[in-house]
């Protein structure tokens, strides 16, 4: 057994494709097992076999084989990318088979042999302690062709598990959480929604859509409409990224990454607007016209604002004409989205609605005329007919006297 050991320790030094998963701490903890059994140091070797139960625990599976067979899901290397872009050379798909045959013989050394091996190292000596070590699972068996066959589908990386992500600092940041609003739950501005939706469900069709400007009064739902689009049925291969300002300028190597990927990307800014002297301006521009570089067919910009021509006019006293000419230009930045889409502040009548109805929604069960009051008084204390007033109306009568 210790000869095992030796053999697989070497084997892992020697992984060329999947070579980063040694980083990952599951596979990085066996690796030291490997190396410490085959020295015959035993404690160190039963350190990091709960190390290796442990990192199991943490990930959500006791099972060797489901563990490994995910990580290598989700790591990304030149060999997933080849195969999600429908071309792989034959030498590049052996060195791949031969890391995974390697990684897959981590499934075939049950615990209870390495337990018994590390008694034998330690000459009988503490036999009840490797005894009651806990045992990991290795049931789900580890299938190379099955490997390919998600790739093929789905690509690799963090973009086949995650729906959303922030993209700041030039770091693309998972959301695990993200809003679980759904469309149907978003009251009013229904036109809007279904323009959104339905230049969105092209982008998944595979079709060149426009980039989009969702602008008007704050609180209408216009952030909300585009976060609704991941929980969507049939949008399951949408990935929405949210854009920090600051960010504009590296766009191009994050689009770089998800040009060739299956999945369809929306680029979202939210609650965008311009300063003079703003360098981030022209980094939008470029998106916007295009440069030497297309935009990817898998890839769309949404944004939001609160004004239509995302800068404010500001003239100097001297009227100066190169002052015009650039103000010009930055008001005219609106113009270049294929489709602006306006959500305006509602009138009463139609706020009262909405707010009855999310109050509904939410579990009220004063009556209608107590509600419109209600909603009514609110409005007015917060100066807003707004959408957002509607629904903070709803989650605080629900938990006040008046349900």
């Amino acid at each position: 057994m210790d000869r095992i050991f030796e053999r697989l320790y070497l084997e892992l030094h020697t992984l060329t494709v999947f070579k980063g998963l040694l980083d990952m701490p599951v596979p990085a903890s066996f690796h030291c097992l490997c190396r410490a059994a085959a020295n015959n140091d035993y404690i160190e070797a039963a350190r990091q076999y709960s190390n290796v139960y442990s990192h199991l625990l943490r990930s959500g599976t006791g099972d060797m084989g489901a563990h490994l067979m995910e990580l290598m899901k989700l790591y990304d290397s030149v060999f997933s990318r080849s195969i999600s872009q429908g071309y792989i050379k034959p030498e590049l798909k052996g060195a791949a088979e031969r890391d995974f045959d390697i990684i897959a013989s981590i499934t075939k050394i049950c615990c209870r042999d390495i337990k018994s091996q590390l008694g034998r190292i330690a000459g009988g000596r503490n036999g009840d302690v490797f005894d009651h070590m806990p045992e990991w699972e290795t049931k789900q068996p580890m299938d190379f062709h099955e490997l390919i066959s998600f790739y093929t589908k789905h690509g690799s990386g963090i973009f086949t598990k995650y729906r959303a992500f922030v993209f700041s600092d030039g770091e693309l940041k998972t959301v695990t959480k993200p809003d679980p609003i759904r469309p149907e739950e978003l009251i009013g501005y229904e036109w809007q929604r279904k323009a959104v939706i339905d230049n969105t469900r092209a982008l998944l069709e595979g079709k060149r859509v426009n980039n989009v400007l969702l602008y008007g009064d704050s609180g209408t739902g216009k952030s909300a409409t585009v976060k609704a689009l991941v929980n969507i049925d049939g949008f399951e291969m949408l990935r929405l990224i949210q854009i920090e300002k600051d960010s504009l300028s590296l766009l191009p190597s994050l689009i770089g990454d998800i040009a060739n990927r299956p999945q369809k990307f929306i680029l979202f800014i939210d609650d965008l607007s311009f300063e003079k002297g703003d360098r981030n301006f022209s980094c939008l521009k470029v998106m916007l016209e295009g440069s030497l570089e297309t935009r990817p067919d898998n890839t769309v910009l949404y944004v939001t604002s609160n004004r239509r021509q995302l800068i404010k006019r500001r003239f100097s006293d001297t009227n100066d004409m190169n002052e015009k000419e650039t103000a010009e230009e930055k008001t005219s930045l609106a113009d270049r989205f294929g489709i602006s889409i306006p959500f305006l502040t509602q009138n009463r009548n139609e706020y009262l609605d909405m707010a009855v109805e999310l109050a509904r929604q939410a579990g009220a069960k004063a009556d209608m005329d107590t509600l419109r009051s209600q909603a009514l008084k609110w409005a007015v204390e917060r100066g807003s007919t707004a959408p957002r007033t509607a629904r903070q109306f709803a989650d605080y009568i629900v938990s006040h006297e008046y349900i």
